[in-house]
């Protein structure tokens, strides 16, 4: 009775305060029309630097661009083969500090030959590898890649899969042991709950976090196309459950071409989507137990809100305690708005009142938060712009804040020096996971680990604060 009790209290609708408001910057076109903005994805670091992809149909190119803090920088083209994108799908992204992953599908996609590409950039955007070949299937047909960044900073790709017919879809997923160099076998991750197939044209969504990795596509057991999690415990290597984040039991035979998101928040699943029960297109927000793998309770993002006409393209973004998520839904003809809800503290509710980010002729958005931020990109239509706006937020606590800071490192020619609030141990491990040096009883929050204790190459310095994990690499 006591989990009923704090399950309930969660998703409690509760109303806006102080400390949930957003000081919102005026919005702004990230780039000129002619870089093009099909579907635009967002990421940001610790400092505050947001990182943007999209694609631009007219030459099929992967388009990204920083922002610096007050400037954006000239929007570069990274992709080799050109590159599929459209409102509802394109390039995804996964970025930690100045470390950023960009996969894509080349056209056309129901072409064998047609391949995912991973580039590459370790200094914050300023500079890309060249594309790597994520996948190698045979006559199989690849599509949807979406990416994410595992405990190591290795990079995760999650890609639809089918036969050479365009058949037998389901969702697998692939990793790195050497940043994206080559990649590992696939391995199923989805089909629970006796489902043979995947909604074919529905992109899904991954995150990682410590060991712990979540998938989020929408299923297509027999035209129920409900939105599903699967879960992998062991770095992405195999997926060992998988359950309905949804269960609103929509039965429909043609494709929405609409997915869902999700993020990890401690012990708590929090996933958005869009489900068109009743014929009503509505966005959704649900939580579930990861401890447990259990659907919890879910909560109707429409409510109260006067003339909805649709609902669509959710996306979340959670930091600390925080979340916020943010989506596309028409209230009057030939308009199309940006709500966000928004909490600074999950265990206290989800706030009655969105704040309107921004409307008019809106086909997708994105959304990222850090510490104390929240950048929102998305595909105006009028314009033809990425457009992008940003805001602060007051962090649930100051303790929560230091506690979550970057740390900091010290390279010198014959030691690491790091510092960090509330450091409890640190782990030195190599790039296969294998733990080579251990500090314990630290004082003073810094440690100095001398160059000599470690053998040459590439290391993980595993960091752990009274509330968060870092994972910062070693050179």
């Amino acid at each position: 009775m006591k989990y009923k009790l704090i399950t309930v209290f969660l998703f409690t609708m509760v109303s806006l305060t102080a400390q949930n408001e957003i000081n919102w910057q005026n919005a702004a076109a990230v780039s000129a029309s002619h870089f093009g903005n099909s579907h635009p994805r967002i990421t940001c670091s610790e400092k505050g630097e947001a990182y943007m992809v999209w694609g631009r149909s007219s030459d099929q190119s992967v388009q990204f661009a920083y922002w610096n803090g007050s400037v954006f920088s000239t929007p570069v083209k990274v992709n080799v083969t050109n590159s599929a994108s459209a409102s509802w799908m394109g390039p995804d992204m996964a970025s930690r500090n100045d470390t950023i992953y960009i996969v894509h599908k080349s056209v056309p996609e129901d072409d064998p030959n047609s391949h995912m590409y991973l580039i590459r950039s370790f200094d914050g955007g300023r500079n890309f590898s060249k594309p790597v070949q994520i996948e190698s299937i045979g006559t199989d047909i690849s599509r949807f890649p979406t990416v994410a960044i595992d405990k190591f900073g290795q990079p995760i790709v999650a890609y639809m899969r089918f036969n050479s017919k365009f058949l037998e879809s389901r969702w697998v997923i692939t990793s790195s042991t050497d940043y994206g160099i080559t990649f590992q076998p696939a391995v199923l991750a989805s089909g629970w709950g006796k489902s043979e197939e995947v909604c074919d044209c529905c992109p899904g969504s991954l995150t990682c976090v410590d060991g712990t990795c979540a998938l989020f596509y929408r299923d297509n057991n027999n035209n129920i196309r409900d939105s599903w999690v699967s879960i992998s415990r062991d770095n992405g290597k195999s997926f060992s459950s998988g359950f309905n984040v949804d269960n609103n039991n929509w039965n429909i035979f043609t494709c929405p071409a609409s997915g869902p998101d999700g993020i990890i928040l401690d012990d708590n699943i929090y996933s958005t989507f869009m489900n068109g029960k009743n014929s009503l297109s509505r966005n959704y927000l649900s939580r579930s137990s990861l401890s447990n793998d259990k659907f919890v309770d879910k909560i109707d993002l429409s409510a109260n809100i006067n003339n909805l006409r649709i609902q669509n393209f959710p996306r979340i973004a959670g930091y600390g305690k925080s979340l916020a998520v943010v989506g596309t839904q028409s209230v009057v003809a030939n308009k199309v708005e940006i709500p966000m809800w928004f909490t600074n503290n999950y265990e206290n509710g989800i706030n009655t009142k969105y704040q309107l980010v921004d409307e008019f002729n809106i086909s997708n958005c994105d959304i990222t938060m850090n510490k104390n931020s929240i950048f929102v990109v998305w595909q105006d239509d009028n314009t033809r712009t990425v457009n992008f706006r940003s805001g602060s937020y007051n962090p649930t606590s100051l303790l929560d804040e230091k506690s979550n800071k970057l740390p900091v490192v010290y390279n010198t020619i014959n030691s690491w020096l790091i510092e960090s609030d509330f450091l409890t141990t640190l782990e030195i491990v190599d790039i296969h996971g294998r733990t080579i040096k251990t500090f314990d009883n630290i004082q003073n929050n810094n440690v100095e680990i001398s160059k000599q204790d470690v053998a040459p190459g590439m290391h993980i310095a595993k960091i752990k604060t009274t509330s968060k994990t870092f994972y910062i690499k070693l050179l």
